[in-house]
């Protein structure tokens, strides 16, 4: 069993789980650091938060299904798909509802 994902930790899955979406989209995605700025010009956890996303919920199910459904020959795709990326993947699966 997985103990429960720290705040620090959900940040930096929503980061992930959200640069992969906008890389995948063709947009540049921010940097750790824009992603905490909410200052920052990019794609923001605030602007998130203030749309109605949390940090436990920063995709849908259904967007975390279609991310799963990405091709490997895609870089995004090929990230989520490596079992090396095992571990990273199961924290971002923490931030996308059941």
């Amino acid at each position: 069993m997985s103990r429960p994902a720290g705040q620090a930790e959900l940040v930096v899955a929503d980061w992930m789980v959200t640069s992969l979406r906008l890389e995948h989209d063709g947009q540049q995605a921010p940097s750790l650091v824009e992603w905490r700025d909410p200052a920052s010009a990019r794609p923001t956890l605030a602007n998130s938060i203030l749309a109605g996303r949390g940090l436990d919920s920063i995709v849908t199910a259904a967007e975390w299904s279609e991310m799963q459904s990405w091709q490997s020959t895609t870089c995004e795709g090929a990230f989520l798909k490596d079992a090396r990326n095992g571990e990273l993947v199961k924290l971002m699966e923490r931030v996308a509802p059941k």
